[in-house]
């Protein structure tokens, strides 16, 4: 809004600057001031703008650790009694099998093959 206003003032003083006859450096001089102000109005309008983003973006992680915390007490509040230590399983001893190693000769091939399906 300030921006705009800023913006048409700009103009109005360019024109009433060029319908005075002014010479062209002192609107040259003039017109580089009103540029250099529009700059800086425009960076602190972007400022703002990201001041605005940043605290919004602020408020949202703060809801969130609210209600993360909320949440945490509530599971706290309603967390079962500890269940009791289930004994691991007993293990099984697996007899240990002799595997022939196979060297290429096809001749010997069948007895390998047959040697797995023994069991």
């Amino acid at each position: 809004q300030h921006y705009q206003k800023f913006i048409k003032a700009s103009d109005q003083v360019r024109w009433t600057l060029q319908s005075t006859n002014a010479t062209e450096e002192q609107i040259e001089q003039d017109y580089s001031a009103v540029a250099e102000v529009e700059e800086d109005m425009s960076a602190q309008v972007f400022a703002a703008q990201v001041l605005q983003q940043q605290q919004a973006y602020t408020q949202q992680i703060q809801q969130l650790i609210a209600q993360n915390q909320a949440t945490a007490q509530i599971a706290a509040a309603a967390a079962p009694a500890p269940v009791a230590a289930i004994p691991a399983p007993q293990s099984t001893r697996l007899p240990q099998r002799q595997i022939k190693h196979f060297k290429g000769d096809i001749l010997e091939w069948t007895s390998f093959w047959e040697s797995f399906n023994a069991y």
